[in-house]
């Protein structure tokens, strides 16, 4: 199937989710089993499409996981024209290295003054290693860099040096990328060799949290109670988050407040960062609310102050 757009992607998920559905708004492993000849494929395709794991595909996972499957194509292709270059530049240098040998050969076997040709051809290399020496050890280096240790391919979302940054173009000598914000940005190979990588594509499905504030004397109870409702929540969204949530004290400070940290544990990892930014607000909302049913909140503590009688 040829989806050449995001726009095409959707209109190919709503006619796939028309085609196997049974006048429902959901679908089941029996929706898959008319269209495979064995059971084993058509509840692989299912689980392939039921991200959640709850047993049913709604509209919404069918056009997430039809998108999916287009950019994870066009990441593809994309990887492996940059793939091509590189080795293309590759096979250049290595086909140059092997003409010299040639020469070299061809030198001993015609009976030529071999020791001469090679003493100036040793003097040249040697004048050659202080201009390009570096020059081929850092192609070299680069090279580990891209076939072995390999750390990310093209339209992956990576955190380099704390940046948020998603592989636009692989180079022999330097990758691109583009920040949050657009800016179109490059790395030399040999420092990104040298750098702590996070690939948020490769990554299990990931967990962050956030920090709440309450005041000391908050009872036990409706802390206990919060946790629960958010537990609730995400019982009814399991599509985006897994419960329980996390829910632990974090700080005690002096008399003053008590910090809470709220675990959003995630159903995907942050390769997709739209939606990993609308499952956070999307939760962040519902903790404010049942915060404010369950009235609770934090005001600095009263400070005491001092009534000096003014001098006669």
């Amino acid at each position: 199937v040829d989806m050449n757009s995001n726009q095409y992607a959707s209109k190919l998920a709503r006619k796939l989710f028309g085609a196997l559905n049974n006048d429902r708004d959901y679908l089941v492993v029996d929706d898959f089993l008319p269209f495979f000849e064995k059971e084993e494929d058509a509840i692989k395709a299912f689980e392939f499409f039921d991200k959640d794991g709850n047993g049913d595909i709604s509209k919404r996972e069918m056009r997430d996981r039809v998108l999916l499957i287009y950019k994870e194509r066009r990441a593809l292709l994309n990887a492996l024209g940059d793939m091509s270059q590189v080795v293309g530049k590759l096979d250049l240098f290595m086909t140059v290295f092997a003409l010299l040998v040639i020469v070299i050969i061809a030198l001993l076997v015609f009976g030529l003054d071999a020791l001469k040709s090679l003493a100036t051809m040793g003097t040249l290399f040697i004048g050659w290693s202080f201009v390009f020496g570096n020059t081929f050890k850092t192609v070299f280096e680069c090279l580990i860099f891209l076939f072995q240790v390999h750390s990310y391919d093209v339209g992956d979302t990576v955190i380099v040096d704390g940046e948020n940054l998603t592989v636009k173009k692989i180079r022999l000598l330097s990758t691109v990328f583009y920040k949050t914000d657009g800016t179109y940005t490059v790395y030399p190979n040999a420092k990104l060799a040298t750098l702590k990588i996070q690939n948020m594509r490769r990554s299990n499905p990931q967990s962050e949290s956030i920090q709440v504030s309450f005041s000391f004397g908050t009872p036990t109870e409706k802390l206990y109670a919060l946790r629960d409702r958010m537990n609730e929540y995400a019982d009814e969204n399991p599509r985006d988050i897994s419960s329980p949530v996390g829910f632990s004290i974090d700080l005690l400070e002096n008399t003053n407040r008590v910090q809470i940290s709220v675990g959003i544990n995630h159903k995907s990892n942050w390769q997709d960062g739209a939606r990993r930014a609308a499952v956070k607000n999307k939760f962040a909302f519902a903790l404010r609310q049942a915060i404010i049913d369950l009235g609770l909140g934090y005001s600095l503590p009263l400070q005491p102050v001092s009534m000096v009688a003014p001098p006669p």
